[in-house]
């Protein structure tokens, strides 16, 4: 679901079944995907957001991965803007949450990496998944908008 209200903010939540080619994937196997997003108006008319996702099933159980977390921050000048990303990080986790593999803008020397907005929380690191999105929604279907912060 899709939800803007302009000059305030917004939010986009997505549930999905999709197929992915890493690692390998001859069978075509389907991963299941969430992704939520979130924006909002900062005071002085810029746009702060930030999206994450988590990716299970599909291929992953044969690579010995649980599921994948993924996280980007990201910032425009206005509304219609272009936004740039200030922050990312990409991680596989095994079931109790012990990182395999991943990387960030922090890890990668990013030497234009910002952190994210701090409306949006603690953002995931590499070291433990203390900081993993958890607050997916109950439902993508219902009509009820992710909230997104209101300043």
């Amino acid at each position: 679901m899709y939800y803007r209200e302009p000059g305030k903010g917004g939010s986009l939540k997505i549930q999905d079944q999709m197929v992915f080619a890493c690692p390998a994937n001859p069978s075509l196997l389907p991963a299941d995907a969430q992704l939520v997003s979130r924006w909002y108006k900062f005071t002085d008319g810029s746009i702060h957001g930030r999206s994450d996702a988590l990716l299970q099933n599909g291929q992953l159980p044969a690579a010995g991965i649980d599921h994948v977390v993924g996280v980007t921050c990201h910032e425009g000048t206005a509304e219609g803007e272009t936004q740039a990303e200030g922050f990312w990080l990409m991680k596989a986790e095994n079931s109790s949450g012990g990182t395999i593999t991943g990387a960030s803008s922090t890890t990668a020397g990013d030497a234009n990496a910002t952190p994210c907005d701090p409306v949006f929380g603690n953002v995931p690191t590499l070291t433990d998944n203390s900081n993993d999105f958890n607050g997916w929604p109950a439902s993508y279907s219902d009509g009820t908008p992710f909230p997104f912060p209101n300043i």
